[in-house]
């Protein structure tokens, strides 16, 4: 029962809640039933109201006996002269009753939810939290290993069939290479490449030839951050375009 009120009272100090143990050592079992003659336990005083089963104090020990989450280890002892004592461990979870408080207004005023609330809410923000951080990187980690289609249209030359490329995480695709994953431009020499890294797309050129983006030569590394652009890549002083579509 003291333990029991210990944590009743940091209940209304709003401090922690603590498993508590107790070490039980007696030669009457602990759980014994009311009504504890000296047959059962020879140290019972003849005057003690242990003795009666429907005593105040009877009662009151069995109601925190059924009232309290008891989890009992116990080993018997045998000492030198043979007698037996028992050995008992009695664990107690961090259990407390709800008391609450009349107010005005018919209303009342309890301790258990606000305590709860305050005790859990720190934890619950992490969690919750480190779920929705763990969503976003599972959509990212997703989106980065999907595989980009490039579909390329040549609008300097009509009679050539539209084009599809396919680009995956840190891979380059050549721009005026014959390979058949590469774009197709006039001209025997490379242009530049369309690199992706991660969920970016750059147009890193070689300045062998020029590519034009948006009406201005690339002389340096840029970031293409349109799903849909053209290029030129001009050749013998004739422009060559292509409209490239990306489907992520």
């Amino acid at each position: 029962k003291g333990l029991a009120q210990l944590n009743q009272c940091r209940l209304g100090e709003n401090t922690a809640l603590k498993p508590q143990s107790i070490v039980w050592l007696t030669d009457a079992p602990l759980l014994t039933k009311p009504g504890i003659d000296s047959a059962t336990w020879v140290e019972t005083p003849a005057t003690s109201p242990f003795r009666l089963v429907d005593s105040p104090a009877s009662q009151e020990r069995q109601s925190w006996l059924k009232a309290l989450p008891i989890k009992e280890r116990s080993q018997t002892i045998t000492t030198d002269n043979n007698r037996t004592y028992q050995l008992s461990v009695v664990d107690l979870a961090p259990t407390v009753q709800e008391f609450c408080t009349p107010t005005p207004g018919d209303n009342e005023t309890c301790l258990v939810t606000p305590y709860l609330a305050k005790l859990l809410l720190f934890p619950t923000l992490i969690t919750i939290s480190l779920i929705v951080a763990g969503c976003f990187w599972g959509k990212y980690l997703i989106s980065v290993n999907k595989r980009w289609r490039l579909k390329i249209s040549f609008e300097s030359d009509e009679d050539k069939e539209e084009q599809v490329c396919y680009l995956k995480n840190k891979q380059k695709i050549a721009i005026g290479d014959d390979n058949l994953n590469s774009i197709y431009c006039p001209g025997n020499e490379i242009r530049g490449y369309l690199q992706r890294k991660g969920n970016r797309l750059y147009l890193i050129p070689l300045k062998t030839q020029p590519v034009f983006y948006r009406e201005q030569e690339v002389k340096k590394a840029i970031t293409i951050e349109r799903n849909s652009f053209k290029l030129n890549c001009p050749f013998k002083d004739k422009n060559f375009n292509l409209t490239i579509k990306l489907i992520k």
